[in-house]
């Protein structure tokens, strides 16, 4: 039986990662530890027969996909696999966000993960700008992107590197694998979490933190 394998991998740290800042549309650079790292999985990903790599539009991601395919590929950008967009709350930091969530929405700290339509639609009630999207968009997108690829290169068993962000990575654990989220806490920089594909259905074979 044929089965496409996809590595989801978040991007390297950056340096608003390492100041504890949120990031969805907005950027900044890989930081040492973000390239040593996106370095690390490029060793790891050596001995695997990859067919194709794809990266979100943003630079964080291209540049984290750039370091592990070393020129040994091209790189598809695609921004289906862009992170959430935040509007006027980009740039805020992490734990102040997340107690402005709970404050204008009826969830507990706990309950953040297991809850991202009802913490997305919070995110796009406060943004000033008109520019933070609606779960139900951000869906659409991802699940345009699994099933385009995912159709691409089945016939040839592919095993496909996708470098993309955490809230992305979350929301297709929601979608796929619903109660996985209640042993997830952070996605972690450079994490992987793998995604088979059948040609019927899309599965989360496995998440893991230190890819090896």
């Amino acid at each position: 039986m044929n089965e496409v394998t996809l590595y989801f991998i978040r991007h390297g740290e950056t340096l608003l990662n390492k100041l504890g800042r949120v990031q969805g549309w907005c950027d900044s650079p890989l930081t040492e530890e973000g390239c040593k790292a996106a370095c690390s999985l490029r060793r790891s990903f050596e001995s695997l027969n990859i067919s194709a790599v794809y990266s979100s539009t943003l630079p964080r991601a291209y540049a984290t996909a750039k370091i592990i395919c070393q020129g040994s590929h091209a790189i598809h950008k695609d921004s289906r696999i862009r992170e959430w967009c935040l509007g006027s709350l980009e740039g805020t930091p992490a734990r102040k966000l997340m107690n402005i969530i709970i404050k204008n929405s009826e969830l507990k700290a706990g309950e953040l993960n297991t809850h991202l339509p009802q913490v997305c639609e919070t995110i796009k009630t406060l943004d000033k700008t008109g520019m933070a999207e609606h779960f139900d968009d951000i869906t659409t997108r991802l699940l345009s992107f699994l099933k385009d690829i995912g159709d691409k290169w089945l016939d040839s068993n592919g095993k496909i590197i996708i470098v993309t962000h955490a809230f992305v990575i979350k929301t297709l654990i929601h979608l796929l694998d619903y109660n996985r989220l209640k042993d997830i806490g952070a996605v972690g920089n450079s994490s992987v979490t793998i995604i088979g594909y059948d040609g019927n259905n899309f599965r989360v074979m496995d998440v893991i933190d230190r890819f090896r």
